[in-house]
């Protein structure tokens, strides 16, 4: 009797130790990546655009989650565009007290030239995946998570109700026929814009780029500040052309609305390589830095490598992701004829200057 009752009592005692044991199991597999629980929840600040946390951009889809997996709270500053997203933090770095963000996301390769100075760079660290990535696409210090090939997206059925020809170079913008057609974007602002100048400038060369501009002053419609602006133009059907990315059709193509087609120029096509950085002298801690690391790495992750066709309506920068059925037919970036724009800070401030000479001081 006293046997049994002691053989109970142990395999009672080791049940309860092995219940124990799973539950610890259980409640580790179940903690985020990084334990950032102890104290408390940290925050990261992250500054982007407008379009990026709206509620069919990228952010909407990335932040929730990454904001539950490592168990912080994500602040959000916008800005209209790119452009103005750099403005921005330019103006946060020379109030010496202001809060700087601790990610940026949104800057293309041709503002970088001007975020470089506010980067803290990758030093000893370098975000997962990233040397995987096409040479093309890798910057130091800058984490690519999107590419597109920008071009013209025509409406047909407004460019045939207006009788208007399809441009197919860029000399063909100055038709007499294509007045008042177009819609482009500031390129002071809007980093599509500044593109589109420095495209025209590598192409055509200083003095016939000079002219051009000074000729398609009067042939745009309007020169928003931003892409979003613009585009919400072009689908009210105020212009049939609106310089935008090879990408726009596919969104298109998903919704049904075969009319709106991106247009092939002889002179080829320049490309945009969207990403973020790292905010230098922006954390107080060593958790916000990690947390920081590791939004950059998230961004790059198969996880939302896969979300970028569809939500950042570009291609995504790994070559291991499967693309919707809406992006067939549409070019990617690395097989289109390309050209190969100015970088360097010098130059592109040479452009701009010449294009507000172009088209006189104040437009």
């Amino acid at each position: 009797m006293r046997r049994t009752r002691k053989f109970a009592f142990f395999s009672l005692f080791f049940s309860v130790l092995l219940l124990c044991i799973l539950f610890f199991l259980r409640t580790s597999a179940e903690k985020p990546e990084q334990d950032f629980k102890t104290g408390p929840m940290p925050e990261l600040i992250l500054s982007t655009y407008q379009s990026w946390v709206g509620e069919e951009g990228l952010g909407s889809l990335v932040i929730p989650v990454f904001e539950k997996r490592f168990q912080c709270k994500i602040r959000v500053m916008t800005s209209p565009d790119g452009g103005s997203l750099l403005s921005r933090l330019e103006m946060d770095f020379r109030r010496s007290q202001s809060k700087k963000p601790h990610v940026v996301v949104g800057i293309d390769q041709y503002l970088w030239p001007r975020a470089q100075s506010y980067s803290e760079g990758w030093k000893d660290w370098r975000p997962f995946g990233y040397s995987d990535l096409t040479s093309q696409y890798r910057i130091d210090g800058f984490l690519p998570y999107s590419v597109g090939t920008l071009t013209f997206l025509a409406d047909s059925h407004v460019l045939n109700s207006r009788h208007v020809p399809t441009p197919h170079s860029l000399l063909d913008l100055l038709r007499p026929e294509l007045s008042r057609q177009l819609i482009l974007e500031d390129p002071r602002t809007s980093t599509p814009g500044l593109v589109f100048i420095l495209y025209s400038f590598t192409v055509l060369g200083e003095a016939q780029a000079f002219s051009f501009w000074h000729k398609l002053r009067d042939q745009w419609l309007t020169l928003p500040q931003s892409w979003d602006a613009a585009y919400s133009m072009f689908l009210r059907q105020q212009a049939p052309l609106v310089w935008s990315y090879f990408s726009s059709q596919a969104f298109h193509q998903s919704q049904g609305q075969a009319q709106y087609q991106a247009l092939v120029f002889t002179e080829g096509h320049p490309i945009q390589i969207e990403g973020a950085f790292l905010v230098r002298d922006s954390w107080s801690s060593m958790r916000e830095k990690e947390l920081a690391q590791k939004f950059l790495e998230y961004l790059l992750s198969p996880e939302v490598q896969g979300k970028v066709p569809q939500k950042n309506w570009m291609f995504p920068v790994r070559n291991d992701v499967a693309l919707p059925s809406s992006f067939q037919g549409i070019p990617n970036p690395l097989s289109v004829p390309t050209v190969s724009l100015p970088l360097d800070q010098k130059s592109i401030q040479r452009v701009l200057v010449l294009w507000r000479e172009a088209v006189g001081a104040g437009r």
